[in-house]
């Protein structure tokens, strides 16, 4: 029955959630800002070796971006507990190696950016926040 599908595709899915690592899960940043207290975005994050970076490209919510950019309290949520974050944003430069294991990924939207040269993901880079965070 349909009811049965159902019930049967939700349990497989709970049971691929928890063989996961917890770093591929979608995470999310709380964060802090004077006039509406404590917020929640969901974070687009790479890992690069041990660097781990938060995006936010052109469609995404921004309040995040202006609370790091402001020193606000942020704090990183992942499937292993809430961590305390500090960030340095990334400059436009240094971001083409981050935007192509963005993509290699297979983050919506970048599907071209694998076969673009550094100076082209620079131009793109632009318009995308990147900023590095320290590892929780």
């Amino acid at each position: 029955s349909l009811i049965e599908f159902v019930l049967e595709s939700v349990g497989r899915r709970k049971e691929r959630e928890t063989r996961m690592d917890p770093i591929t899960r979608v995470p999310s940043l709380r964060f802090q800002t004077p006039s509406a207290g404590w917020q929640t975005a969901s974070m687009d994050l790479v890992t690069i070796g041990e660097r781990w970076y938060l995006l936010a490209p052109g469609s995404a919510d921004r309040r995040w971006v202006h609370a790091l950019r402001s020193g606000a309290s942020c704090e990183l949520v992942l499937s292993s507990g809430t961590h305390r974050i500090a960030a340095r944003e990334v400059d436009d430069r240094d971001k083409p190696p981050v935007l192509r294991e963005y993509a290699k990924r297979g983050a919506h939207g970048t599907r071209g950016w694998r076969r673009l040269g550094d100076s082209e993901l620079r131009w793109i880079g632009r318009e995308i926040a990147v900023f590095e965070i320290e590892r929780p």
